[in-house]
């Protein structure tokens, strides 16, 4: 008889597809049943070396001994005792149960124990190709040095971003971890990524040392690690920052391509001071508020002094132009950005940087959405995990009326800047625009966790929470808490201003008015002379003969604004308002009309709602209640911000006797 033959006869081969099957279930039961109760990685793989040491022995056993009727005897025995090629239906029915209980663990593994993580926690595919690059250590003995650490570290984030097959995580969140006590696995954990590199510089005199290592996350264990001395220039800085941004592509088994490695082997000036000054510049933006912007403009100003070359210094300061152009509407600030864009754009044709701030230019200085648009999808391929730049690109679909298609690239931004509240804040103001409040809700507590200081994130918070339950004492609590009180930035004194004017508490409607050092409330939402916001608080009071010295004052101002900035759409709303005060009805509703022509919804899904709504107040004001009815319902038709949305246009106290028609 052949040995196949009798392997069969003795049963040897059902007894081996029953041990591998058994085995596998086992081993699986056992990662299940370790991992919970946080048994370490020694006991698995010693559990599964003894099921591997069990097979020859199963084997052995097998053909020695065999399963009968009356027990396990010893094979020979078992054989005299029935014919020659009577089967082991016991052993079969054995090896189809087991088969069957590891089809019921597969389907039960499949579809009851691996649920979605609602945390967001990344699977390993996903994290394979991510990094987060925490802060360097400053090694030098002088503190201001650090400044310079901070540029270098920046700018190899910024050389990252360009490996497409790479998620970088953005500057906002990992300077989170500043002389943070956490493990590097817990860092990468809350971050979702798999590889962290940190180090550290230390420049002397001429010279500067740059040291870096790679670490492997999720085994915390280090895959490379360089030392880099050199020549303190700026030609030298950059070379060790493409050469670290290289070694990390082919950690990842990628590389930079050839157009991308010329752009990060590019110093961006060769003059040291010119370096320094930007660098301290983007120190002072990385945490910005608008009076510090301008100290980092006028760094920046220093920098194309002393570098006119220095295009990336050109495309920052341009930046800060339009920002400040956006907040204040100051035409000479789109000027000098657009001069310095073209600037950028003639020393680096095509460069990606300065294309995504002239998309910000037409965005914001023209509400050309489709300049905007057609520069930005030139400029993210090259830079593709830019946070800022993706945002933008969100920002501009949501302008356009593209609110729903704008999430996607906003979560995004989230995934590449997870630590950032303003990234949280915009995805959750988004949601709320189109009625999912309570996702919304989500993002909004994010956002205050991680800004627990900002008025605008517990005010959006506030509203959504409203909208999600009208009970809601949201507005009351934050009006009632102590934290933020005696606040003098103008986004506070608006938000709060109208946020007392829905409680109905004209007292805090009035202090905070009257504690404003300022008598003009100039931002990219408003431009209310002080005197019409507390005319139209006396209004809603009911005294009227108070109310309308105040129109008057503030009509006055915004004649002369007008003239000034004739096309300027706040300005044809607080006028519409003041003269709505004053009883000129046609004055009123020919202001509000111009604004609205100017800014319609169907240009501008942010602005366009704002003017509607100013109308409708206007008309409320002038007691023409069914125009007034008619632009509200048209507002709630539409995808409204947190400040224009359900929660003002059903509780503003100008709508009160509209509401029940509303419904």
């Amino acid at each position: 008889m052949s040995l196949i033959a009798e392997l069969k006869r003795r049963n040897v081969a059902r007894v081996a597809v029953a041990y591998a099957i058994v085995a596998w279930l086992l081993a699986q039961i056992a990662d299940l049943l370790f991992g919970a109760f946080g048994a370490p990685d020694w006991a698995l793989r010693t559990f599964v070396i003894l099921l591997l040491l069990g097979f020859p022995v199963a084997l052995l056993l097998a053909w020695a001994f065999e399963l009968t009727p009356d027990g396990i005897r010893r094979e020979s025995a078992a054989r005299a005792d029935r014919p020659a090629a009577a089967p082991s239906r016991k052993l079969d029915a054995v090896i189809f149960g087991v088969l069957a209980l590891a089809v019921a663990f597969l389907l039960l593994d499949r579809f009851v124990l691996s649920t979605d993580d609602d945390s967001g926690s990344a699977t390993s595919a996903e994290l394979e190709a991510s990094i987060a690059v925490l802060p360097f250590d400053n090694r030098s003995a002088n503190p201001e040095d650090t400044h310079f650490v901070d540029g270098i570290h920046d700018d190899i984030l910024t050389q990252l971003a360009r490996i497409n097959s790479l998620k970088v995580i953005s500057r906002t969140s990992v300077m989170r971890y500043q002389d943070s006590t956490k493990s590097i696995p817990e860092i990468a954990a809350e971050l979702h990524v798999a590889t962290i590199l940190e180090g550290g510089v230390q420049r002397a005199g001429d010279s500067v040392r740059i040291n870096v290592q790679l670490i492997d996350a999720v085994n915390d264990e280090h895959l490379w690690a360089e030392t880099y001395d050199r020549q303190l220039n700026t030609s030298n800085i950059f070379e060790i920052q493409s050469e670290i941004a290289a070694s990390i592509a082919r950690s990842f088994h990628t590389n930079l391509g050839s157009n991308l490695t010329a752009q990060t082997a590019a110093a961006p000036t060769d003059n040291l001071r010119a370096y320094d000054a930007f660098q301290k510049a983007s120190a002072i933006l990385a945490t910005s508020n608008w009076r510090t912007s301008r100290e980092a403009a006028a760094l920046l100003e220093d920098a194309v002094l002393l570098d006119p070359s220095f295009a990336l210094a050109y495309v920052e300061l341009a930046q800060i132009y339009v920002n400040h152009y956006w907040y204040w509407r100051d035409e000479a600030n789109l000027q000098r950005a657009k001069s310095a864009l073209d600037t950028a754009l003639d020393l680096v044709p095509g460069m990606p940087e300065a294309q995504i701030v002239l998309a910000d230019y037409y965005y914001k200085g023209f509400s050309d959405f489709g300049r905007a648009l057609e520069l930005l999808d030139d400029a993210i391929p090259r830079a593709p995990q830019l946070s800022s730049a993706i945002s933008k690109r969100a920002f501009v679909m949501r302008r356009s009326g593209k609110v729903e298609e704008s999430i996607d690239p906003l979560r995004e931004a989230v995934e590449l800047d997870p630590l950032s509240a303003n990234r949280h804040y915009n995805l959750a103001q988004t949601l709320h625009m189109v009625g999912r409040f309570e996702e919304a809700s989500d993002y909004f507590d994010r956002a205050v966790a991680l800004a627990p200081d900002d008025y605008t994130m517990h005010a959006a918070r506030a509203y959504n929470l409203r909208a999600i339950d009208p009970e809601s004492t949201a507005i009351r609590d934050l009006l009632d808490d102590p934290n933020f009180r005696d606040r003098q930035s103008v986004f506070w004194l608006l938000y709060r201003w109208q946020m007392a004017l829905l409680e109905r508490d004209y007292d805090v409607a009035m202090a905070t008015l009257r504690n404003t050092t300022s008598s003009l409330l100039d931002i990219n939402q408003a431009y209310y002379p002080m005197d019409l916001m507390v005319g139209l608080t006396e209004f809603l009071i009911g005294d009227r003969d108070a109310a309308r010295t105040r129109f008057e004052s503030a009509k006055t101002m915004l004649q002369k604004a007008r003239q000034e900035s004739p096309e300027d759409p706040r300005i044809l709303d607080a006028l519409a308002l003041a003269y709505a005060g004053l009883g000129d009805a046609g004055q009123a509703k020919a202001a509000a009309d111009a604004a609205i022509a100017l800014e319609p919804i169907s240009r501008d899904s942010f602005g366009g709602p704002a003017r509607l709504l100013n109308r409708a107040r206007a008309l409320a004001m002038l007691g023409e209640d069914d125009a007034a009815l008619e632009d509200l319902r048209t507002l709630i038709s539409v995808p409204l911000n947190w400040m224009l949305g359900p929660v003002m246009i059903q509780n503003d106290p100008a709508f009160e006797h509209l509401h029940a028609r509303l419904d």
